[in-house]
């Protein structure tokens, strides 16, 4: 196996002379080199803003960020660039596509969700339904976090629509805290497939940086995700759409490159994916992104996914035997990420990140915006390791070795 940890940078660093095991991807990732390199030559080279200018730079500018949008639309198996939108990340994604949407809502249609959702995926639909006095529904999980078959033969929380009655349908692929992978094909052919105009929006935030994600076979309208998971930097994200429905998004923010036509009375505005672009780009982060994906794409998305895999596979194993230790989601590697949440029997989530950050070992500690799921699963907190392709069986022992630490620690058996 490859050594993909010596492509980063910020491992050949340590502290207190322990080398870093990071173990919180689900948060952000790390950021190799070849990514780090396309962002200072931007810089260095042709920093200028884009379809703006006729001098050198700024042509080689655009010419750089509108091969990226190409590149994003190959790698997800997007029909065309024209699908992709850049925005700042998968909350803006959603936050544009709710404001938008919100149009369709009303009294008797609204928008159905899951109990797993990140608070980005909860709380845009809540604002916008709330203004619209349209109802807001959860599908129920089971405690692996599937949707369970009784929610697949109808039944959800609020039981206050129809199955076939949802103006929006917005779901996660993975769960960023029980690292569940939903099947959205079966949860579009049982609530969209009667209505046509149903809308189904997919966060890809925890799935697009570690397996295939075809559109084409998706079944979804709308994908968002965020590039600073995908080992590119923060601050950029993608919204694809079907070029049908995404021209019928309405932008959340107004201004710039995105207006064909200015008067004093009235503007009018160019067609995706421009009218959904105001204001200046976050150009290093998308030229970052296309460094990004060469990157996983030199590597191979099922590479990543088999090397993930084995690593779950190997951590749960050991995990789940030491006494004390609780792991949430399903056991099941087919249905299942590399994000791995769990307790510790009588030792408070914060504590046991502490102690593990003492020996340069990163895990996320808390509900990871996901209070209501936290709240289902009867925990307050819980702690997360989550994998990339940098991890190594090296990382999982000092991480194991750790939580055995920590139960000296405190004392607990």
């Amino acid at each position: 196996m490859r050594n993909y940890k010596k492509d980063f940078p910020i491992f050949r660093k340590k502290r207190n002379g322990k080398p870093l095991v990071y173990l919180d991807s689900a948060a952000t990732s790390q950021k190799p080199q070849v990514v780090i390199d396309a962002v200072s030559e931007f810089y260095e080279s042709y920093n200028s803003n884009i379809h703006r200018g006729i001098y050198a730079i700024a042509e080689k500018a655009t010419e750089r960020v509108e091969e990226v949008r190409k590149k994003v639309a190959q790698f997800i198996n997007a029909k065309n660039e024209k699908e992709i939108v850049f925005t700042h990340g998968a909350t803006e994604g959603i936050n544009i596509l709710a404001s938008s949407l919100r149009k369709t809502f009303s009294k008797n249609r609204g928008v159905l969700l899951t109990e797993m959702e990140h608070h980005s995926n909860i709380i845009p639909w809540q604002h916008y339904t709330t203004q619209q006095n349209a109802p807001l529904d959860f599908l129920e999980i089971d405690r692996s976090g599937i949707v369970t078959e009784k929610v697949m033969a109808g039944r959800n929380i609020n039981k206050s629509l129809s199955t076939n009655n949802y103006s929006v349908i917005s779901i996660a692929h993975v769960s960023n805290v029980l690292g569940s992978i939903n099947s959205i094909e079966k949860i579009r052919n049982k609530f969209v497939t009667k209505r046509k105009d149903t809308v189904l929006v997919i966060d890809a935030a925890q799935s697009v940086p570690h397996m295939k994600v075809d559109v084409q076979d998706s079944a979804g309208d709308f994908l968002v995700f965020s590039g600073h998971k995908m080992l590119a930097p923060t601050g950029v994200g993608v919204i694809w759409g079907r070029e049908n429905v995404l021209n019928t998004i309405d932008p959340l923010l107004y201004g710039s490159q995105m207006i064909k036509e200015v008067t004093l009375s009235q503007s009018s505005l160019q067609n995706v994916p421009e009218k959904l672009e105001p204001g200046t780009l976050p150009l290093e982060g998308i030229i970052g992104l296309g460094a990004a994906i060469d990157y996983l794409n030199a590597i191979g998305m099922g590479t990543i996914r088999t090397h993930e895999k084995r690593l779950t596979e190997y951590l749960l194993e050991r995990l789940c035997a030491i006494s004390g230790v609780i792991v949430f989601g399903p056991l099941d590697l087919t249905v299942r990420s590399g994000v791995i949440s769990f307790s510790l029997a009588g030792i408070h989530a914060h504590d046991v990140a502490q102690v593990l950050a003492e020996s340069n070992i990163c895990v996320r500690a808390g509900h990871h915006c996901a209070l209501p799921l936290h709240k289902k699963l009867g925990v307050p907190a819980s702690v997360r390791v989550s994998l990339n392709i940098y991890n190594d069986e090296e990382d999982i022992e000092a991480f194991l070795k750790g939580i055995l630490d920590v139960k000296r620690v405190f004392s607990v058996r």
